[in-house]
C-alpha cells in the first residue's frame, strides 16, 4: 500500500473554496470573515461498527475428533486453533462458507453410523444458518477496509483532469458485497475468497466515501457563504441599478465565468455524480444489513449530509441566476446539478 502524506501545503479544495469566497467577497465589497474556520474539513472517523457477536455450537473437541474421516476435518481444526479464532472476518467467513456448504454431506456420512452427532452437527448447521448474515455484515463492515473507505485520509475528491479510478473501484466493490450478500440471503454460499479478498483491499485503499462527505462538508460552507454575498449584493444593489452596471459587476461575472462555470462547476458535477452512484449501493446495503443500528443512524445522518449540500447548491445557483438577471447577464444554464 502507499500513503501520501501532505504537509506544508494546504488541501485542494480547501484553496479553491477561499480563493472563489475571497473574489466574490473583494469585488462586491461584502465582509467575509472565518474563511478557514466555516469551511474546515471534517475530522476522519476513525471508529468502526460493531462487530456482531455470534453464538458458539454445541460441537465438542470431543465430536470433532470424531469427524476426522469427514472432508470438513481440516476446516474445522484450523476454526478451532489459536490461528482460527484470531483470523479477520473475512477469513472467518471463507471458513463459515465451507461449513455450510459442506456439512450437510458430512452429516449425511455419518448419520447411520453416529446418529446423534449427526443430530449435533444438524443443530450446529441450524445455527450457522441463522446467523448467515451476521456473519457476512463482519465481514465487510467490521473492519479496517469500511473504516477505510468510510473515513479515509481526510482529503476530498480530486479536483480536474480524468475522473479518479477509485471511485469507480469502490463501487464495484460494493457491487460485489451487495451481490454476495444477496447470495447468501438465499443460501447460496459460494464465492471466490481472492476476488472477495480484492474486493475488500479495493474499499481499503480508494478511501472515497470519506472523500465524499469531507467534499460535501466544505462544498455545503463554500456554497452557502458564497450565496450569502451574493444575496446582500443584490439586496443593496451595489453592482446593478435597473440593468446598469458599475464597473465592478463586470469584475463579478468574470469570477462567475473564470471560477464558478469553469472549475466550480465540474467539480460539483462530479461530486453530485458520485454520490447519486453510491447513496444507492449504500441503501440497499442497509437491507440486508442484520439488527446493526450503528449503520441504519449512520446512513440517516449521510441522507442528511447529502440534502444540506444539495440544499446550498439549489441556494447558491438561485443567488447567482438573480444577480445576473438583475445586471442582465443571465446565462442559459448555471445549475451546477448535471
Amino acid at each position: 500500500m502507499v500513503v501520501f502524506f501532505l504537509s506544508g501545503c494546504s488541501e485542494p479544495l480547501t484553496s479553491l473554496s477561499e480563493d472563489y469566497l475571497q473574489r466574490i467577497s473583494r469585488v462586491t465589497g461584502e465582509s467575509l470573515t472565518d474563511i478557514r474556520d466555516s469551511t474546515e474539513l471534517q475530522q476522519p472517523d476513525s471508529s468502526l461498527f460493531s462487530r456482531l457477536p455470534l453464538a458458539a455450537s454445541s460441537v465438542t473437541l470431543l465430536d470433532f475428533l470424531k469427524l476426522q474421516s469427514c472432508s470438513l476435518a481440516q476446516t474445522l481444526g484450523y476454526k478451532n486453533s489459536q490461528l482460527g479464532k484470531v483470523a479477520s472476518p473475512s477469513q472467518q467467513m471463507h471458513l463459515e462458507r465451507d461449513i455450510l456448504i459442506h456439512l450437510p454431506d458430512c452429516i449425511t456420512q455419518i448419520k447411520d453410523a453416529q446418529p446423534e452427532l449427526a443430530d449435533t452437527l444438524q443443530q450446529a448447521l441450524q445455527l450457522k444458518q441463522q446467523q448467515r448474515m451476521k456473519v457476512w455484515w463482519n465481514a465487510w463492515f467490521s473492519d479496517v477496509e469500511w473504516q477505510y473507505y468510510r473515513s479515509g485520509s481526510g482529503q476530498t475528491i480530486e479536483q480536474g483532469g480524468d475522473e479518479p479510478g477509485h471511485l469507480s473501484a469502490g463501487l464495484v466493490a460494493l457491487d460485489y458485497a451487495i451481490e454476495q450478500g444477496r447470495g447468501w440471503q438465499q443460501q447460496n454460499y459460494a464465492y471466490d475468497s481472492q476476488r472477495m479478498e480484492l474486493e475488500l483491499q479495493q474499499l481499503l485503499l480508494a478511501e472515497s466515501l470519506g472523500r465524499w462527505r469531507n467534499s460535501l462538508n466544505k462544498l455545503t460552507a463554500m456554497l452557502n457563504q458564497a450565496a450569502q454575498l451574493l444575496e446582500q449584493t443584490q439586496a443593496r444593489q451595489t453592482l446593478c441599478r435597473q440593468g446598469v452596471e458599475q464597473r465592478e459587476a463586470t469584475y463579478l461575472k468574470n469570477v462567475f465565468q473564470q471560477k464558478y462555470v469553469a472549475v466550480i462547476q465540474p467539480y460539483l458535477a462530479r461530486v453530485y455524480r458520485f454520490g447519486n452512484e453510491l447513496m444507492p449501493r449504500l441503501q440497499r446495503l442497509q437491507e440486508l444489513t442484520p439488527e446493526q443500528p450503528d449503520y441504519s443512524n449512520w446512513l440517516t445522518n449521510l441522507v442528511e449530509q447529502k440534502q444540506d449540500f444539495e440544499l446550498a447548491n439549489k441556494r447558491h445557483v438561485k443567488a447567482w441566476q438573480s444577480w445576473l438577471a438583475e445586471c442582465g447577464a443571465m446565462p442559459d444554464r448555471t445549475n451546477g446539478n448535471p
